[in-house]
């Protein structure tokens, strides 16, 4: 029982993680954001630096997932850049991007993390 209480204690508090789609067609505006493959080698030609966002609500982990990339291209714009490419998400131990995630707490509400690096 005292090894049980904390080992709950410590996973109730870590949340859980739920996967995401970044849903192009019913945004078309995120055409201009692109996500990390895995075969990255550097920056890219005309990157203006790092962006990140962050967005959290009770909403659903897609809609989470769009509130953060289209807060990463308002950035982007905002440094002078047309569009963000290498977009990865936070999961638990490391970023990803080939596949978004939300972590869910146990009171219900979701956020989402993302980076990536604003292009000319």
């Amino acid at each position: 029982m005292r090894t049980t209480l904390p080992a709950v204690l410590l996973f109730a508090l870590c949340g859980c993680w739920t996967s995401g789609q970044v849903r192009y067609r019913d945004h078309p505006e995120l055409a201009k954001v692109t996500v990390a493959s895995g075969d990255e080698k550097g920056l890219p030609e005309g990157q203006l630096g790092v962006v990140t966002a962050r967005a959290e609500g009770y909403s659903s982990c897609d809609q989470l997932i769009t509130e953060a990339l289209t807060e990463l291209l308002a950035e982007a714009h905002a440094l002078g850049g047309t569009s963000v490419q290498q977009v990865k998400f936070r999961r638990r131990w490391y970023w990803s991007g080939r596949d978004p995630v939300c972590r869910k707490s146990l009171l219900g509400d979701k956020s989402v993390e993302a980076r990536g690096v604003a292009v000319k």
